[in-house]
C-alpha cells in the first residue's frame, strides 16, 4: 500500500472515529438524563399516599398555628390591622331609575344592561376593593342622587 493511500485510510479511520465519539458521548448524556428521570420517577412513585397526605396536615396546621397567633395578638396587644380595601354597595335609591343607571354606569364603567341588573338586584356592590379615599367618594356621590349607599 501507498504512502497516499495509507494517509487517505488514516484520515477516513479518524473522521470515523471522531463522529463515533460524538455519538456515544451523546449517547451516554441523554443515556444519564434518561437515568436520572428514571430516578426521580421512582422516588415520587415511593412516596407514600399517607406521607403525602401528613405533609399535608403538617402545612394545614402551621397555617392554623399563625392565624391563631395573629388573632390573639389582635386581641391581647389591641393591634388590629388596618382595612385597606373597601367595598361601595348600593342598597336602596330613592330618586328617579335612569339617574341612578347612568350613576352606576359611570362609576363601573359597565353597559346600560349590566347598571339595570345592579340597580334591579339590590343590595349591589359597585365597587369592590377600592381606596377608603375612593370609596368615600363614590358613596357620597351616590348619596347625593338619593341613594342609601353602605361602605363595607
Amino acid at each position: 500500500m501507498g504512502p497516499l493511500l495509507k494517509k487517505w485510510l488514516l484520515s477516513k479511520i479518524q473522521k470515523e472515529l471522531s463522529e463515533a465519539e460524538e455519538t456515544y458521548n451523546k449517547f451516554k448524556s441523554d443515556f444519564w438524563m434518561c437515568q436520572l428521570d428514571n430516578d426521580i420517577s421512582l422516588s415520587i412513585q415511593k412516596v407514600k399516599v399517607k406521607e403525602l397526605e401528613d405533609l399535608i396536615e403538617e402545612v394545614e396546621n402551621e397555617t392554623d398555628y399563625l392565624s391563631e397567633l395573629s388573632r390573639i395578638a389582635e386581641e391581647d396587644c389591641g393591634y388590629k390591622k388596618e382595612q385597606t380595601e373597601f367595598d361601595v354597595v348600593l342598597t336602596v335609591f330613592n330618586c328617579n331609575k335612569l339617574t341612578i343607571l347612568r350613576a352606576i354606569k359611570d362609576i363601573t364603567m359597565l353597559s346600560y344592561n349590566d347598571a339595570k341588573i345592579m340597580a334591579n338586584n339590590l343590595p349591589s356592590k359597585i365597587l369592590l376593593g377600592v381606596t377608603k379615599e375612593t370609596a368615600i367618594e363614590t358613596a357620597n356621590y351616590l348619596k347625593s342622587i338619593g341613594a342609601i349607599v353602605k361602605v363595607i
